[in-house]
């Protein structure tokens, strides 16, 4: 027998909402969006593409972008910029107030203005992202997780400030290959694939920086060694004036591993779920609400996990989405096997 396409029921109330469209003049046009039904089938390939679905992930992009540059700064003014006081102040010991007083500025320019900053983009970029999550993925907005949501001309204005990358596109940003599935298997396929995306990036990008740590210190070791300095020479040359990035860089690493761990719990949980829709033991209205919980989940994960940087993230996609897409399509190809009861 051939798998059929379940219907569930949308949260949502009928209603028509004007999506401010950009235009190639970076102008924008009010235009209707598609009345949402009181039936849903999975239209997730082709909503995810959709104008005011690109919109979102377009000024979602922007936002962490924004997000990332601010952390960006506020690891080079931490470590390398200390470092080099630092050595600059042992050099030339009449500029030491001098340093003291670059530490004192930045210790008050990151809590005062960098790290909100940081903090309210990232934010804004969850809950945006969220927005495009619960209209693809056919889930009910959690007020209570989230809080309101994102007003139209914040996503408007952060859609703007995208610079479309080529290598890097937004289209397609969930596997086509769940078409085939009912909603709330395909549901179950692409948050499972967000989850095990978040988990090998993070997984690699935490030992990529742990490498580059030990890597420095080998360095440091190494030269000390080569020019013959004493350890209290080493210690005031190398290790003491780098400590920040030691310390910078293990910090980094365990958040990247916990975070890590997050995702990967949360992945066997909805596994758990995958196996209850694929044995028929969990009804629609039950798997979508289990979803429901799980994106809570996500949402809070995007919200507050530190950030991987862009060219890390672009460098590991086209690896990564290669992987997922395989992934996506053998749960697929599970599921058919097990609605046509084809063992072979």
């Amino acid at each position: 027998m051939q798998l059929r396409m379940h219907k569930s029921r949308c949260d949502m109330p009928e209603e028509v909402t004007i999506i401010p469209r950009l235009t190639n003049g970076g102008t924008f046009l009010e235009i209707p969006s598609q009345p949402t039904g009181n039936l849903m089938t999975n239209t997730i390939p082709d909503q995810q593409n959709a104008q005011q679905q690109l919109e979102r992930l377009a000024a979602q992009r922007a936002l962490y972008s924004r997000a990332k540059i601010v952390a960006g700064m506020q690891a080079i003014l931490s470590v390398p910029a200390a470092v080099a006081w630092s050595v600059f102040a042992n050099i030339y010991p009449t500029m030491k107030p001098w340093a003291a007083l670059w530490g004192l500025v930045v210790t008050l320019l990151d809590v005062g203005f960098l790290e909100t900053l940081q903090s309210s983009s990232q934010k804004d970029a969850a809950k945006i992202q969220e927005a495009f999550d619960c209209a693809v993925l056919d889930l009910p907005w959690n007020t209570l997780v989230v809080g309101s949501r994102p007003d139209p001309e914040r996503i408007a204005e952060a859609a703007q400030k995208y610079r479309p990358n080529p290598k890097h596109p937004i289209e397609n940003w969930y596997p086509r290959e769940v078409a085939d599935l009912p909603i709330s298997s395909a549901r179950l396929v692409c948050q499972r694939t967000n989850l095990w995306w978040d988990w090998k990036l993070r997984q690699r990008y935490g030992w990529v920086l742990l490498g580059g740590g030990f890597a420095l210190a080998v360095a440091s070791l190494v030269t000390g060694l080569a020019r013959h300095y004493s350890l209290e020479v080493s210690l005031l040359t190398f290790w003491v004036p780098l400590a920040p990035a030691y310390l910078w860089t293990v910090r980094e690493f365990r958040k990247h591993q916990a975070a890590a761990k997050v995702s990967d719990t949360l992945k066997g949980y909805v596994e758990g779920l995958w196996g209850k829709a694929l044995a028929g033991s969990s009804s629609e209205e039950e798997l979508k609400a289990e979803s429901r919980k799980v994106q809570d989940q996500i949402y809070l994960r995007r919200r507050d996990s530190t950030l991987v940087f862009d060219w890390i993230y672009n460098r590991l996609q086209p690896s990564h989405e290669m992987q997922a897409t395989k992934g996506a399509a053998d749960l697929v190809r599970e599921a058919l096997t097990a609605a046509t009861g084809d063992k072979h």
